[in-house]
């Protein structure tokens, strides 16, 4: 790879593009793409610093206490809690991370694609990859999953060079492998593939290799270890906020695999969101393209490796769109070579002629409407949190930071910087085995019917100390749950049509 290679300088510029627009908007409230998702990192994140750094024990701001939040190791949050500690706790600390994460991710597609292909495909990649609508909204997200990508690319990049014969970069690969597997657990589905890729260069050797070996124990061991302790403190500190999490219901079902909506979905999210209708009909182009290099085996490893990741948690797959971020890297190198293919190889001779640059002109307009339409959402509040000011005003003025609130979103706890509970999915309307999960817990042994105002009940005796209702609308359609809390509670503050806080510590009225 030479420095004055136009193909790397060409890469360079799409990434300090691509960080230029991720820098957009950089304070926004980590409210867009998956915000619950960022909340809850946010939150850990914060809890590390008011904790003390105790790292085996992240807390998140729902109760019950300890509010213990043991699922992933928290590398991504405590690296951004020492950020906290030296800059003061801003939310924009947080974006940088993930940003600069992009840009390291960015680079080893490059060095991948290189390395294994050629230059052109890896510069195509790295432009894909900068402009992928998924990739701008989630790669500037407060959440983990843009640094085990930029740990996962680091590793594939070593350990394919290590396989070829570097014995200098198992130590890396070996390095970024476990700092991958702590950081996302799921990213473990990696080792798959890259086991195909050493059997595809070192053939039986491979079996005699004791860093073979050696690599796999190092990668596997600190995510199994954690995930034991995870098991460990939940079922020492059990919480119905968590419990999900250890089910196995949480994570697999057979369902999606029989339901029309689940491929409707995933094809929408790959033409659209994902590769822009441009980029996916490159991206089945690119499918059949043979390069005759080692490269086109090595993707053949990784896409084969990302189908059965995706097979293993079609719940996942089907309903949050940032899963599809370690598709990415994969996908835009065969993208680039289907952009190699089409106007490169061979002197471009397949699109000569009258009609070549017209068609590159209206190409790239239908590109860069379509990248923009897309991912535009990623830099805007969305619709459901239009009333979010709103919502921190009243609850500002009129709660302290100590105070317990029950809410509707954890938003509203952490941006109040309050501890609290969370009513479950369509509170007010919500179906008894809802309410008698959260129930289960709260009610302590008592026989209670299964309704929303028990469950509110059951909160107000644990402490809570206010009831924020969002949903004003909502809880007015529900009369009888609606006339109850009116009818016991005093009103504190609101907001005409937007939200109502109610005065819980000071018990029922009469």
């Amino acid at each position: 790879m030479k420095a004055q290679s136009p193909y790397l300088r060409w890469s360079l510029l799409f990434i300090g593009i691509g960080l230029a627009v991720r820098l957009i908007t950089l304070d926004l409230p980590i409210l867009e793409g998956a915000y619950i998702r960022q909340i809850q990192t946010a939150a850990i994140a914060r809890n590390l610093l008011d904790s003390g750094f105790d790292v085996l024990h992240p807390q998140i701001d729902i109760l019950p206490e300890p509010r213990y939040f043991v699922l992933e190791p928290p590398l991504y949050n405590t690296a951004v809690a020492f950020l906290y500690l030296i800059f003061g706790v801003h939310e924009y600390l947080g974006r940088l991370v993930s940003i600069l994460a992009f840009c390291g991710t960015a680079w080893f597609i490059f060095r991948i694609a290189a390395r294994n292909l050629n230059e052109s495909v890896g510069r195509a990649a790295v432009f894909v990859f900068s402009f992928s609508p998924l990739s701008i909204i989630f790669t500037r997200a407060f959440q983990p999953d843009p640094a085990a990508l930029f740990f996962s690319a680091a590793l594939i990049y070593y350990f394919l060079e290590w396989v070829k014969g570097d014995a200098a970069a198992f130590k890396r690969a070996c390095a970024f492998g476990i700092l991958a597997f702590l950081t996302k657990q799921t990213f473990l589905f990696l080792l798959l593939p890259l086991s195909l890729c050493a059997l595809y260069f070192k053939k039986k050797e491979i079996f005699k290799d004791a860093r073979s070996y050696l690599f796999l124990f190092l990668c596997m061991a600190p995510p199994v270890a954690w995930s034991i302790h995870a098991r460990h403190a939940h079922q020492i500190f059990p919480s119905p906020i968590v419990k999900g999490n250890f089910e196995f219901s949480n994570w697999f079902s057979l369902a999606p695999y029989f339901q029309y909506a689940s491929y409707k979905t995933i094809f929408q999210w790959l033409s659209g969101l994902i590769l822009t209708p441009f980029g996916f009909s490159l991206f089945v182009l690119g499918l059949f393209v043979r390069s005759e290099k080692d490269g086109d085996w090595i993707l053949n490893f990784w896409l084969f490796g990302l189908f059965v990741f995706f097979a293993m948690f079609p719940i996942h797959a089907t309903s949050h769109e940032y899963y599809y971020l370690p598709l990415l890297p994969a996908a835009s190198i065969v993208i680039g070579k289907a952009w190699w293919f089409v106007f490169e190889k061979d002197g471009g001779e397949r699109l000569k002629g009258l009609f070549a640059r017209p068609l590159k002109i209206l190409g790239a307009l239908i590109l860069g409407v379509s990248v923009y339409g897309f991912s535009n959402s990623g830099f805007n509040l969305p619709a459901s949190v239009s009333h979010f000011r709103d919502e921190l005003e009243i609850l500002n003025k009129n709660t302290r930071d100590g105070d317990l609130l029950i809410v509707k979103a954890s938003y509203q706890l952490y941006y109040a910087n309050n501890r609290g509970w969370l009513f479950p999915a369509q509170p007010y309307g919500m179906g008894p085995q809802s309410v008698a999960k959260e129930l289960d817990y709260w009610a302590k042994g008592e026989r209670l019917e299964p309704t929303p105002a028990y469950l509110l009940e059951s909160y107000r005796k644990a402490g809570a100390h206010y009831y924020f209702v969002s949903e004003v609308e909502e809880f007015n359609r529900h009369k009888e749950f609606a006339d109850y809390v009116f009818a016991r509670y005093n009103v504190v503050a609101q907001k005409e049509g937007v939200c109502i806080l109610f005065d819980l510590k000071h018990g029922p009225r009469g």
